[in-house]
C-alpha cells in the first residue's frame, strides 16, 4: 500500500522535474569529461520477462531468445510457453502473436542493431545504458524539454500513464480495491499529447522546439541570409544527410532536420 500511496501522491513536476534534473546533471558530467560509474548516472531499464512480466533481479538471470536475441525471459518456461502460444492479455484485449510468429522479423531487426547502435552514439547526446538501452526520457530531459503542458513540439504525458487510449485498464481498476488510489495518480497527469499545438496561435519554431537556437531546423526566418541553401532531393534516409551541402551542421542538429523532412526522428 505504500507504494501505491507514493503513486497517488507523485506530482507531474516531480516526475518530469526529476527526470530532467538527472538529465541536466548527467550532461554536466560528460561536460567535464568524468561521468560516474555509480547507479546515478545509470539509466538502465527494470528487465522484466515479457511473459508473466516478473521483474528479472538476481539470482534469476535473463534468458533469451536463441535465434533472435529479441525477447526477455525470465526461465525456460515462459520462453516455451510463449513460441506457443501469446503473452497473457487484460479481459477484452485482442491477443497477440506468439513468438513463433515473430522471430524471424525480431531477427532481421536486431541484425541492425549494431548499425543503429553508431548512429545513436555519433550525437553528442547519444549513449547507450549498461543494459544496452537508450532514455529519451534522459535525452530530452538534458535539454529541458521533458514534459507535458508547456513543452512545445514535445508535449507528452508520462508517468504511470505514458499512453493516451487507456484501453481496458479504466475497467479493470473499476472493480479494483485499489483503483481510486490509482486513479486519481492517472488525473494528476492526463494530459492531451501535443496539446501546446491547440492555441489560438501557432507556435513560433523558438516556442515550438524551446532548443538554444544552434539547434533548431528553422522553417521561418527573418531575411534571405538567414536562410540555408535550399535542398531539391527528398531526404527520406539517415544516409542522405552525407549529400546535404551543409559543412557545419553539427550532429546534435541533424536528426531535427531529418524529423522536419522524412519522418525519420527519433533514434
Amino acid at each position: 500500500m505504500d507504494s501505491l500511496s507514493s503513486l497517488a501522491s507523485l506530482t507531474p513536476e516531480q516526475f518530469f522535474g526529476g527526470i530532467t534534473k538527472a538529465g541536466k546533471a548527467l550532461a554536466a558530467a560528460e561536460k567535464k569529461g568524468n561521468v560516474p560509474k555509480t547507479k546515478n548516472f545509470d539509466f538502465s531499464v527494470q528487465e522484466t520477462c515479457c511473459v508473466c512480466q516478473k521483474n528479472i533481479t538476481p539470482p534469476l538471470k535473463v534468458l533469451r531468445c536463441s535465434a533472435c536475441r529479441a525477447p526477455i525471459y525470465c526461465g525456460r518456461e515462459c520462453a516455451t510457453k510463449h513460441w506457443k502460444y501469446p503473452p497473457p492479455q487484460p479481459p477484452g484485449s485482442i491477443p497477440g502473436p506468439t513468438h513463433k510468429e515473430l522471430c524471424p522479423a525480431n531477427k532481421r531487426h536486431m541484425e541492425r542493431r549494431e548499425y543503429y547502435d553508431g548512429v545513436l552514439k555519433s550525437f553528442p547526446w547519444g549513449r547507450l545504458e549498461s543494459d544496452a538501452t537508450f532514455s529519451f526520457d534522459i535525452a530530452r530531459g538534458r535539454f529541458g524539454v521533458f514534459g507535458g503542458t508547456g513543452t512545445g513540439y514535445w508535449s507528452h504525458r508520462g508517468g504511470p500513464i505514458p499512453h493516451s487510449n487507456r484501453g481496458v485498464l479504466e475497467s479493470m481498476l473499476a472493480s479494483s480495491p485499489y483503483g481510486a488510489t490509482i486513479m486519481k495518480a492517472f488525473a494528476a497527469f492526463d494530459h492531451t499529447d501535443g496539446a501546446d499545438l491547440l492555441g489560438a496561435r501557432h507556435l513560433t519554431d523558438v516556442q515550438g522546439w524551446k532548443l538554444e537556437p544552434a539547434f533548431i531546423p528553422y522553417l521561418n526566418f527573418p531575411s534571405t541570409d538567414k536562410r540555408p541553401a535550399l535542398v531539391t532531393s527528398a531526404l527520406n534516409s539517415w544516409d542522405c544527410l552525407a549529400k546535404l551541402n551543409f559543412p557545419d551542421t553539427p550532429n546534435s542538429l541533424k536528426s531535427a532536420v531529418l524529423s522536419q523532412n522524412s519522418g525519420f526522428a527519433q533514434v
